[in-house]
This record gives structure tokens, sequence and C-alpha cells, in this order.
């Protein structure tokens, strides 16, 4: 593979992945760890992505203000989703007052959830469908429907949420970023997460490895407000920032 085609290839998967390891890239591409690593130091001269130990991540934030409808973010990134869905399940404990919000992440945590001693409580009208037929004790909140996510939003959901206090709330993210912490593109739905996190002892922000160094409208919360739930691989920058915890695939 020439020098040209390689750089392309690892600017392409990079684009995808937000954040690469020289050993996946290796991989990837079976190419040698050598070459990688003088192919990741070229790239980081012309100014096209950032290299850090043991790989690179993209350059400079990408902006994000509209959101796919539910069902196609769900197919997205679906294997990292179920990965993290299945470590974030397993935090939960006996006795837990757990919040899930409606991220496609979050969704995917019904399937792995065996708690029945916790109590829970949604904005997810498919979530908390699930979870009840698989006989969970699940409170929904009261407010506006949002069609594109299922999810309940507005001031009547924000109302409710003053009323609890979480032990763990686990909440999906459409962008993360040292700069601008956590966002999202939808105002009504920011005001929620907002207010759930003010309300919860312990909040976890599951994201896999598209939604690093991606800025959407709305920030919800500052970066060190939240420990990340995320796939291994994460530049340091963000280790030096937060709490990361690596979920192996």
């Amino acid at each position: 593979m020439l020098a040209q085609e390689r750089f392309t290839a690892i600017l392409s998967i990079l684009k995808e992945k937000k954040t690469v390891t020289v050993t996946e890239l290796t991989k990837l591409l079976d190419i040698s760890e050598s070459t990688i690593r003088r192919d990741l130091i070229a790239l980081d001269k012309a100014e096209k992505l950032r290299k850090i130990h043991g790989g690179a991540t993209l350059l400079q934030k990408e902006y994000k203000t509209v959101e796919n409808d539910l069902i196609l973010r769900e197919r997205e990134h679906i294997d990292e989703k179920r990965r993290l869905a299945q470590y974030a399940a397993s935090l939960i404990e006996e006795h837990d007052f757990v919040y899930l919000d409606a991220g496609s992440t979050i969704m995917q945590m019904a399937d792995f959830i065996e708690e029945k001693d916790a109590v829970y409580v949604t904005n997810s009208l498919e979530l908390a469908k699930q979870l009840s037929s698989n006989g969970f004790q699940v409170y929904v909140l009261a407010g506006e429907v949002k069609a594109k996510a299922m999810a309940i939003v507005g001031i009547g959901a924000v109302s409710a949420l003053q009323k609890y206090n979480f032990t763990k709330c686990f909440l999906g993210v459409n962008g993360i970023s040292i700069d601008n912490g956590f966002t999202t593109p939808d105002m009504q739905e920011a005001h929620v997460k907002t207010e759930v996190m003010r309300h919860s002892k312990k909040s976890y922000i599951i994201a896999d490895r598209s939604k690093f160094n991606v800025c959407s409208s709305i920030t919800f919360a500052d970066i060190m407000d939240a420990s990340i739930i995320t796939i291994q691989g994460i530049s340091q920058e963000y280790k030096d920032e937060t709490n990361i915890i690596e979920v192996a695939m």
C-alpha cells in the first residue's frame, strides 16, 4: 500500500472512531507498527490529526447540531454500545434507585440489567416498556413526548425530577469535548439531563468512541461532573481531565 493510500485509510478510520490506537490500525490495515507510527508522525506534522501516546485523535472538534431518529442511532456502533451497556448494567446494585435516560446506548441496557431489588426511573417510553415486561419496578416521568427519541421531556419532566434522589444515573450524550463538556442538540433534553445529574449521587455518561471530540448545540454538564464509560483507546487528554472507565471489547 502506497503512503498516500495509507494516509487516506488512517484518516478515514479516525473520522469514524474519533480516537484510534496504533494496535488497532496495525490490525485493520495489516501494516507494521513501525510504519503506522511513521505515518502518524507525518500526518501530525501535516496537521491532519493529533498524535498521542499509543495512537492518534482528531485534530479538531466536529460540530453536530442535528440528531438522528432513535431507530437510526440504535444501529450505529452497535457492538460498542452493547458492550458498554453490559458493563453499565453490572454497576447496578441491590437497593439502588436508578435513573436511565433515553439514549440509544442506554436502551441496550435493558438486555443486561438483572438487579430486581432496585427501582428504576426513566424518561424513555420504550425502555420503560422493556423493563416492565421483564418484571422490574419502573416509573416514568410526566411531561411532553419527544417523538424522535420516544422520550419524555419538558417542564413537567424537570419538575418531576426535583422530587427524586437517585443513587446512580446513566445518561447518553451526543458529544464530548474538553472545552464544551457533555452536549446534546435538544434544549429540552439538556434541561432534563442537567436536572437528573443534580439529583444523583453518582452520574455516569455512557459513550462510544464516536462521541469524543464532538460538540453539539447545548452543554448540559461539565466534563468533570460525571464518570465516562467508554471503550478502551481514549486519548490521554481525556483521562487527565475526567474519570474515564475504559471497557474492553
